[in-house]
């Protein structure tokens, strides 16, 4: 989306368009195309089974499997798009369109509640099973782009329409910020991520070859921050593996990076994303890696960290720009 936002109106979009024109490998990769039929075409629209615990938080570590995966459709159905469901052999189990505004980035916490960050200013919050928002975020923002959660449960919301971009942190169910933090280099927000001991990364960007991975150590509450060594070109969605690397998405690229702490230097590319890579999930046991191509339109699933693509999910998914899976993985250590 390039920087951020390239599908909020046409000439962003077709900033999307050319990334894909330019690059080589911008077709859907290697593997397999596996179809994901929509909810208008198969399962009950507004009918998403629970799969999450009743009470657990966290989950013991042989709970890696893929119980469920989420795909968020910017602009699709009526134009306020929708997020379509599947079970791990990506059949679809159902679909949520109420309180969704031009979705973008979302997110499945260790409870299975969903989050959905709208481009018009809100994220809703939906708990497992429920198909109208149980809660809305919205105070401070304008097009919220991507949301996490951390261990606590507090929601992280990076903004990417404003230059400074912003991120904002929530308790869950209350829409009165904790923290709202403008990033140093005054780059819109790309993606989020939380570690164990609260740290929060940002890729935050303000045009090709001029963006950053900004780290806030402890969290936001003071907004102290610094902008980590490692060089990046157009970053877009960011993840944690269990190790603490980051994974970060090469947008104009068409890569993946995994990036060791002390972040200062890229220890493995992942190659043959060249569909704008743009929104990453790693399942809870960092075997599978799932990554949204906004050019293309699909959904790539590979091995992880090795990056061999084992299947491309197309089909129904007509704009995608957010993925998350449940169970997540644990926050970093």
């Amino acid at each position: 989306m390039g920087a951020f936002q390239g599908l909020l109106d046409p000439h962003r979009r077709n900033h999307l368009l050319l990334c894909c024109v330019l690059l080589a490998g911008c077709s859907s990769g290697a593997g397999g195309s596996v179809p994901l039929t929509t909810a208008a075409s198969g399962a009950s629209p507004l009918a998403r089974t629970s799969t999450s615990p009743s009470s657990e938080t966290w989950f013991a570590p042989d709970s890696g499997a893929l119980k469920e995966l989420a795909v968020s459709n910017y602009g699709a159905g009526s134009g306020a798009g929708d997020v379509q469901f599947f079970n791990k052999n990506y059949e679809p189990t159902g679909s949520i369109i109420y309180g969704l505004n031009s979705t973008d980035g979302i997110w499945l916490d260790a409870k299975g509640n969903l989050y959905a960050a709208n481009l018009s200013g809100t994220v809703t919050e939906y708990a497992p099973g429920a198909s109208s928002p149980t809660f809305t975020y919205s105070a401070g923002m304008t097009h919220p782009i991507a949301v996490t959660t951390d261990k606590k449960g507090n929601v992280y919301v990076g903004e990417g329409d404003t230059e400074p971009g912003y991120v904002d942190e929530f308790p869950q169910g209350s829409n009165i910020p904790i923290a709202r933090c403008a990033t140093p280099n005054g780059g819109q927000v790309g993606g989020v991520t939380v570690d164990k001991k609260g740290d929060v990364f940002v890729a935050s960007g303000v045009s090709a070859s001029s963006s950053a991975l900004v780290e806030y150590p402890g969290g936001l509450r003071s907004c102290s921050s610094a902008v980590l060594p490692v060089p990046v070109d157009y970053v877009g969605g960011i993840e944690l593996d269990l190790s603490g690397n980051l994974v970060v998405e090469e947008q104009i690229l068409g890569e993946i990076l995994i990036i060791p702490p002390p972040y200062s230097n890229v220890q493995t590319t992942l190659l043959g994303f060249g569909g704008d890579p743009y929104q990453v999930a790693l399942n809870a046991d960092n075997t599978l890696m799932f990554v949204v191509e906004a050019s293309t339109g699909v959904v790539v699933v590979a091995q992880y960290p090795s990056g061999t693509i084992e299947k491309t999910l197309t089909n129904d998914i007509t704009s995608p720009t957010g993925v998350a899976v449940y169970p997540p993985p644990k926050p970093a250590r």
